[in-house]
């Protein structure tokens, strides 16, 4: 019994994972760990068999804890007890999921690549006005960030919070002068106009062909891949794969690019209202703006501060090191793909009736069931010319045959209108 408890566990050595050359996997990992779940997944493990079947055999809830009963002895399993033993879901925790998948960018190394392609990508992301969105100090103060995003909602169009007793307000122009975001430009993504959606399709394509509007990211160029990847993460916050454009990131993608104004302000704003909402499906994040924020409120005790991790901040290095990646995996995508063996397409036959040739068209011959059907083979005969044969005038012509009639006989004995038909019988 006590085996079935662990037959399909999986357990993880993150030490190990982490190691890997796998951006997606490694990526993948740091959620898992700063989901606050490592603790829970990761620990040295060792088995009980026996005291695993006593301990189901005998387990109940009592008051809100786990209790059972092992060899005689009372066990109780509190909350507490199991949160403290297996790590889970601490502030600090929580505070660092805000910005696990965060990118930042430190723009005075990246534009001194000699990358013709990426520097062209992040001097549009400079001229859009998001630079000081992305390149700006980055700290954090994880303890204020998790008070900000418990206590947070919005008010008369504000973003208002509590943190240490103590109410912050953050206002659409407050986030407009930090971040030195424009406010003039298109508030809605659709507006952008079709042709430059239709130009940027074979701008941001890796083999020449035009990509669609929401497909792999694979299919782009790596400096394209990165600002889909910078975007994903650090503007919209969306949940979930990243290996895949949405139509909004591409859109987003496409305005950057070709030049076009964006009301970045209106819509960053927009979405930092909806990771105060309650219900929303907005994933939350700006954890490095938020922290930059509170920091300006006077009279705000804030804790103390951390450094953002450098793994995680756009340089040079890091960037050459994403090409490196994204080379090996669009390598290994291509050589591990099984070659297919095309099955030949059948021409379509037309159904109509061809037009008429100099060859004779053969009928075809219907087919006899039956005892028509052995006449004809006996008649079968081999075919001759047709003769023209003369009549013999001596040969007389052949009598008619005589159409026997029947005879009608009157009896005598009864009524002279009774008449009877009687066959002639032949002797």
């Amino acid at each position: 019994m006590a085996s079935s408890l662990f037959t399909n566990t999986l357990h993880v050595c993150f030490d190990s994972v982490l190691a890997m050359d796998n951006l997606g996997m490694v990526s993948m990992f740091e959620a898992l760990m700063a989901s606050g779940l490592s603790g829970f997944l990761g620990f040295p493990t060792v088995l009980y068999e026996d005291a695993l079947t006593e301990f189901f055999l005998n387990g109940s809830v009592r008051d809100g804890k786990v209790v059972s009963t092992i060899h005689g002895k009372q066990v109780e399993i509190s909350e507490e007890l199991f949160a403290s033993v297996l790590s889970l879901y601490q502030l600090a925790t929580m505070a660092s999921s805000l910005f696990t998948n965060t990118l930042h960018v430190c723009f005075d190394s990246v534009l001194a690549m000699d990358n013709p392609g990426m520097v062209s990508m992040f001097e549009a992301l400079m001229a859009s006005g998001l630079s000081g969105f992305l390149g700006f100090p980055a700290v954090l103060y994880e303890d204020a960030l998790t008070e900000f995003f418990l206590n947070g909602s919005v008010r008369d169009g504000k973003v208002v919070s509590t943190i240490h007793g103590k109410q912050v307000e953050i206002s659409e122009e407050l986030f407009s002068s930090t971040f030195e975001l424009p406010v003039d430009g298109l508030t809605d993504l659709s507006e952008i106009p079709k042709y430059i959606v239709f130009d940027a399709r074979s701008i941001f394509s890796f083999s020449g062909e035009q990509v669609s509007t929401s497909g792999k990211k694979r299919e782009m160029k790596f400096e394209f891949r990165l600002l889909s990847d910078i975007l994903a993460k650090t503007i919209s916050i969306k949940a979930g794969s990243f290996d895949a454009v949405t139509q909004e990131r591409f859109l987003m993608m496409a305005a950057i690019t070709c030049g076009v104004a964006i009301n970045w302000n209106r819509l960053l704003f927009n979405i930092l209202k909806d990771m105060v909402t309650a219900r929303s499906r907005q994933a939350k994040g700006y954890a490095i703006q938020i922290s930059l924020l509170l920091e300006n409120v006077p009279n705000l005790e804030l804790g103390d501060s951390s450094d953002f991790p450098s793994s995680k901040i756009l340089t040079k290095k890091t960037v050459h090191r994403y090409i490196a990646v994204n080379e090996k995996v669009g390598v290994e995508e291509v050589t591990n793909v099984p070659r297919v063996k095309k099955t030949p397409v059948k021409k379509a036959v037309s159904r109509k009736r061809p037009a008429a040739v100099d060859e004779p068209i053969v009928k075809k011959k219907r087919t006899r069931v039956g005892k028509a059907a052995a006449l004809a083979r006996d008649s079968e005969l081999e075919a001759v010319p047709v003769q023209v044969v003369a009549p013999i005038s001596t040969m007389p012509p052949p009598a008619p045959k005589r159409k026997i009639q029947k005879r009608k006989i009157r009896l005598a004995l009864g009524s002279d209108d009774e008449i009877v038909g009687q066959p002639t019988t032949v002797s």
